[in-house]
């Protein structure tokens, strides 16, 4: 009797799968939640600092302003620079820091953003040859809405949409077109890992989709998971 009663016991019920359901889809949105977080944190941080530059500057601290600004873009280059050269030897390092390349581009928001708060705050003023205060105001929004669209599409919708070829993700992939053509068997998940939108799931490889910040450290982990990768500037083929 214990023991069919043990047996009993030990069966998944009807709320198991539908609570594992519950779990799994919960976990996918925070994923998800997460991902756009990141994607859209450059820009609120260039939206940010830009704010914090107006200020300072209108402080009267342009030296110091100018200084960080300057050291920004100089890691964000050097990022990019040294990380292709390491994405070879040391896909992981190498990844990491032409990712770095978004200090570069936060930077450049920054110094947009307080740009056109200062032309907005002195536009008025500007245009105000006898015109009412109304007409000045309404003028001061159409030229200041067309500037900020042309700078959009020509910059900020990179910050914004993480793509482009501005975006950290068009230069990883770049890097590795250069250093890993020719390296790996089409299909294999150092391939797909290295060249493909999508590394599809194997045995002891997950799933992983775009180019985000964790998709590249995850695709950089799975190339430098290859026997033989880390260990000097080259590395044998796969394609005979």
């Amino acid at each position: 009797m214990m023991n069919k009663v043990r047996n009993v016991s030990k069966e998944p019920g009807p709320v198991q799968p539908l609570a594992l359901l519950v779990v799994r889809g919960g976990t996918n949105r925070l994923s998800i939640v997460k991902s756009r977080a990141l994607t859209a944190l450059p820009a609120f941080v260039a939206t940010f600092g830009g704010v914090g530059v107006y200020v300072a500057v209108r402080d009267g601290s342009i030296v110091s302003v100018g200084l960080v600004l300057a050291l920004t873009v100089v890691v964000g280059v050097v990022g990019l620079v040294v990380g292709r050269k390491m994405v070879l030897p040391h896909p992981v390092r190498g990844t990491l820091l032409v990712s770095a390349w978004i200090l570069t581009l936060i930077a450049a928001g920054a110094v947009l953003t307080a740009l056109f708060f200062w032309v907005g705050l002195r536009l008025p003023e500007w245009i105000a040859t006898g015109a009412v205060s109304d007409e000045i105001e309404e003028l001061s929004k159409v030229l200041l809405g067309a500037a900020t669209a042309f700078v959009a599409v020509v910059f900020t919708d990179d910050l914004d949409k993480a793509e482009g070829e501005l975006w950290p993700s068009t230069k990883t992939k770049d890097a590795f077109k250069t250093a890993f053509d020719g390296k790996f068997k089409p299909c294999s998940p150092e391939y797909d890992a290295a060249f493909e939108e999508r590394v599809r799931p194997r045995e002891g490889i997950a799933k992983v989709n775009g180019w985000g910040f964790v998709a590249r450290y995850k695709r950089a982990k799975i190339i430098e998971g290859r026997p033989g990768m880390g260990s000097g500037p080259g590395m044998p083929s796969q394609t005979s």
